[in-house]
């Protein structure tokens, strides 16, 4: 059986997406009125009174990064329904994207406007689902919203779910996928991409709990 610790470098570059563009300028078509949909999500986390007292101070950059950390790290806490659907996106972002954004940001790398052209791959409904499931993300880790779960899952239960992903593959394929996507950050970006689209494809081809904790595993750093 193959080893996937639950804190593992792959999984640590896969999270670059959990908040991505939250921390540059909106990009889209307009929505919810006058705002794009990235605009509607910082206008929706901006007017939470828990985060305008942990922004106190800071610059604009300053509150932008603090709206992506908050995202990443309230996002682990949806719900499995949440979660798939985050995932649903990004794997459409990541089949639509070129070769060189989706390369860059499976492996951690992202160039500027990497993350806007990402999201702007999708339509602008789909991008309104991704931005309200990253405030759902940061109300969350404010406390405004309850944490859909009580615990995350453990080392052996990711381990376990990654296993039963890999074994979706083709017995000759399982090993060389398994290395790559250890060692993803290394990987030029045509390989880099090619792996991180079959991630999520196996992901989204899994059923239960298997589904539901390697989407999860997807968001944790």
């Amino acid at each position: 059986m193959m080893k996937f610790p639950h804190r593992s470098a792959a999984f640590q570059l896969l999270t670059a997406v959990a908040a991505v563009g939250l921390a540059s300028c909106a990009t889209g078509r307009a929505s919810r009125g006058q705002l794009s949909p990235k605009d509607w999500a910082n206008a929706k986390i901006r007017a939470m009174p828990a985060f305008q007292v942990r922004a106190q101070g800071l610059d604009e950059a300053g509150v932008a990064n603090l709206s992506a950390k908050l995202a990443r790290d309230g996002m682990p806490k949806l719900s499995d329904k949440q979660l798939l659907r985050r995932t649903q996106l990004q794997a459409m972002m990541f089949e639509k994207a070129d070769v060189d954004t989706c390369g860059n940001i499976a492996r951690g790398t992202p160039a500027a406007g990497d993350a806007d052209r990402l999201v702007g791959t999708v339509s602008e409904d789909s991008q309104q689902d991704y931005y309200a499931i990253l405030a759902a993300a940061v109300s969350t880790e404010l406390g405004v919203t309850p944490p859909a779960v009580s615990a995350l899952p453990t080392i052996e239960k990711t381990s376990e779910a990654m296993n039963h992903l890999i074994d979706q593959l083709p017995p000759g394929d399982r090993p060389i996928f398994a290395s790559n996507l250890a060692g993803i950050a290394k990987l030029p970006n045509d390989l880099a991409c090619k792996t991180i689209r079959k991630l999520y494809g196996l992901v989204l081809a899994s059923e239960g709990e298997t589904q539901g904790v390697t989407a999860r595993a997807l968001t944790m750093q």
